[in-house]
């Protein structure tokens, strides 16, 4: 029974994953609205974990983000020492 408590509160913190936009327009409305809908700001890993795709889609995030900051829709906050972004 202790193993579905803690499965089933493993499944309540997991955030959902969404499949990862096939255009780079579709990439930068999704990353915006992750960043929107979070109250607290998001490791690189976090926001990692809201997506799912094949190939090498995690390279481009780090330029996504900063492109999401450049344009007013993302911004980076040092917290604990480690860079998080928040929308």
């Amino acid at each position: 029974m202790d193993s579905e408590k803690s499965l089933s509160k493993q499944e309540q913190t997991k955030p959902p994953q969404h499949p990862w936009p096939a255009t780079l327009p579709e990439q930068v409305r999704a990353v915006a609205a992750v960043l929107a809908h979070t109250p607290a700001p998001l490791t690189l890993a976090a926001i990692e974990l809201r997506f799912k795709g094949r190939g090498p889609w995690k390279k481009s995030l780090p330029t996504l983000l900063q492109t999401l900051e450049a344009l007013g829709r993302a911004q980076a906050v040092a917290t604990g020492g480690e860079l998080t972004w928040r929308g």
